[in-house]
């Protein structure tokens, strides 16, 4: 079964789930997904990510957070974190309301 792209905005708001538990080794997350068993690892950039959506917010005010902290175009910015909220999404890592 294909997993469609989620009909995400800046105003939809995303964050861990539960059932997904991490630690951060040498800089990177490292996720378990306690449903499925499976384990992730996430890179520099991905894991600050991660780190954010420990707490519900919305894609705009993580946008804002790594544009400021990683001084990227807010475009480019934009782009990159629908394409892991997706990912994360079809893992079933995240909630999305």
């Amino acid at each position: 079964m294909e997993t469609r792209p989620l009909q995400i905005t800046p105003e939809t708001r995303v964050a861990q789930k539960s059932s997904a538990v991490s630690s951060v080794v040498e800089g990177e997350a490292v996720i378990l997904d306690i449903d499925s068993g499976y384990f992730f690892q996430l890179n520099s950039v991905a894991s600050r990510i991660w780190e954010a959506l420990q707490s519900e917010m919305t894609i705009s005010s993580l946008c804002d957070q790594l544009h400021t902290q990683f001084a990227v175009d807010p475009d480019v910015c934009a782009g990159d974190v629908f394409e892991f909220l997706n990912e994360m999404s079809s893992r079933g890592l995240i909630s999305v309301k």
